[in-house]
């Protein structure tokens, strides 16, 4: 099939250009910068912007699939205006665009459990209420609704909502190992709160079993592991695998309260990267967990990858690329 991608140079769209070249699509990337994608994958590159509509127009042109991966990750610092242009002016640009391709079968949005915000049960499910808690969820919530309105005028869409994405090749994640193995990072709290990871090809496996899937047309889906986890087991298997014992003090949580917002009043004035945002406090603190019952269903999605095993690949391939001792 001929399968666009936005997002292929990240670390996402890359493991899913991987795949589907692998399985003998004909896959296409939007880019708007150089060229940093695999050669040996033959994919061939069409320059575009999400915020330029008419930029558009030739990467979708004859496509079967749109893969819409492409996003901006939550960091200190980033306007919140380039949230809104990516997510949600990216989004109904693509989406305009893709309408008039007569050729399109599927248009494929990938989300994310942080839009349904910190659990109000013990997990979220597809059909939980938004309750977005910074920016990004919040861009990503709105580009959502785009897509659903868009099903209501017969849009092939399917949502997918990862949890938490890691892997050999996520720089986002790799920080939280350095901090580990360097003996620089410390608990906020008892670390009793819930996080729902899932290893980078278990998410692939989602992707694929919804593509081209007349099931998943007009659904959404959760793509998590087998199981939330305690975030201070998180960060245990984490210090385990990097070979150093993890810290036993724990920041109270009422302390790092204290002081996060004066120190992000100073990162504003110094221009510095605050060790503690709110994005990052709320990551101690919230549960996120969900339901992956609805993709076992309907998919037959089974994921692979305990989190100590994802973690082990994960560890070797940063060793392998010498961003870890």
């Amino acid at each position: 099939m001929n399968i666009l991608i936005t997002g292929a140079t990240g670390f996402i769209g890359s493991n899913l250009s991987k795949a589907l070249f692998e399985k003998g699509h004909q896959v296409r990337s939007l880019i708007r910068q150089s060229r940093r994608i695999d050669s040996e994958l033959r994919i061939k590159e069409f320059k575009g912007d999400l915020r330029n509509k008419e930029s558009l127009v030739q990467a979708v042109n004859g496509t079967e699939i749109v893969f819409h991966i492409a996003g901006v990750l939550g960091e200190f610092g980033i306007p919140d205006q380039v949230y809104l242009d990516t997510h949600i002016l990216g989004t109904k640009n693509l989406i305009d665009v893709c309408r008039e391709n007569t050729n399109l079968k599927q248009f494929i949005f990938c989300s994310t459990i942080g839009v349904y915000g910190p659990c109000q049960k013990e997990s979220s499910y597809e059909e939980s209420l938004y309750n977005p808690t910074n920016i990004y969820e919040y861009t990503k919530m709105e580009a959502e609704r785009l897509v659903i309105e868009a099903a209501k005028t017969c849009f092939p869409m399917t949502i997918i909502r990862p949890g938490l994405v890691y892997g050999p090749h996520s720089l986002h994640i790799l920080q939280m190992f350095k901090a580990v193995q360097n003996k620089k990072f410390f608990l906020i709290g008892q670390g009793k709160n819930t996080l729902h990871p899932v290893y980078i090809d278990d998410l692939i496996q989602g992707f694929l079993l919804v593509l081209n899937n007349p099931k998943a047309i007009g659904e959404i889906y959760n793509i998590a592991g087998n199981e939330a986890i305690e975030l201070r087991y998180f960060f245990q298997v984490i210090a385990d695998n990097v070979g150093v014992k993890l810290s036993k003090f724990k920041i109270p949580t009422w302390f790092a309260t204290s002081v996060l917002y004066p120190l992000i009043f100073l990162a504003k004035i110094f221009h510095f990267q605050p060790i503690l945002t709110k994005s990052r406090l709320r990551f101690f603190i919230d549960n996120r967990a969900c339901s992956i019952n609805k993709a076992k269903r309907e998919l037959d999605y089974k994921p692979k990858f305990n989190f100590e095993q994802g973690v082990k690949l994960t560890t070797q391939g940063y060793r392998e690329r010498g961003y870890l001792k």
